[in-house]
């Protein structure tokens, strides 16, 4: 199931350039990702992709990377 919506979220998307507002509110409509939710974003980068949830949403976001 949770591979299904991983799936879902990321359709259709040009994933060349992450971190891009789209994709943020993909992840957010496809998972009923709202402003009372946590997220870890794991192997972040930049954090690009958790900032733009955080400011989209309204979310929680934990962002780690090995850098």
């Amino acid at each position: 199931m949770k591979e299904k919506v991983l799936a879902e979220c990321f359709e259709g998307l040009d994933l060349r350039a992450p971190g891009l507002p789209e994709v943020a509110r993909t992840i957010a409509r496809t998972t009923g990702l709202d402003s009372g939710k946590e997220v870890l974003e794991v192997g972040a980068g930049s954090g690009r992709t958790g900032l733009l949830l955080a400011r989209e949403v309204g979310c929680r976001v934990t962002i780690t990377d090995i850098d």
